[in-house]
């Protein structure tokens, strides 16, 4: 067997999986625990941690779709894409821009912007 995994980055891999850390219990950390053991343990969490990250990566895409749409049906009437802006926030009734984002599922990248259309309303 080939021995790819890493101890160093099981605990982070498997926070990014499953949201929470391994319990220091866990079999991977277990001291009786052998190498191909640990391997299955690693290939398994590989396994999930690809699919939580097709996920979402996916649950990102449709939240930005959704998003784009609500602002263009706000520019096709007229507003200002930091007025569109605005607007989702006002229908949502968050004042947070922090708040909207997650709320909205998008990537944090997306926390810059509406920020700044969030500042012009006040």
């Amino acid at each position: 067997m080939i021995y790819t995994y890493d101890e160093n980055t099981y605990g982070i891999m498997y926070k990014e999986t499953w949201g929470y850390s391994p319990y220091s219990d866990h079999l991977f950390y277990e001291p009786g625990t052998c190498r191909d053991q640990k391997q299955i343990l690693w290939d398994a969490l590989e396994d999930a941690h690809d699919a939580a990250s097709e996920h979402l990566r996916r649950s990102e895409f449709e939240a930005i779709e959704g998003y784009e749409q609500e602002i263009a049906s706000c520019l096709a009437a007229g507003a200002t894409r930091s007025i569109a802006i605005q607007r989702i926030a006002q229908g949502h009734d968050i004042e947070d821009p922090d708040e909207l984002v997650w709320m909205l599922g998008l990537p944090w990248d997306f926390r810059k912007e509406v920020i700044r259309a969030m500042e012009k309303a006040q």
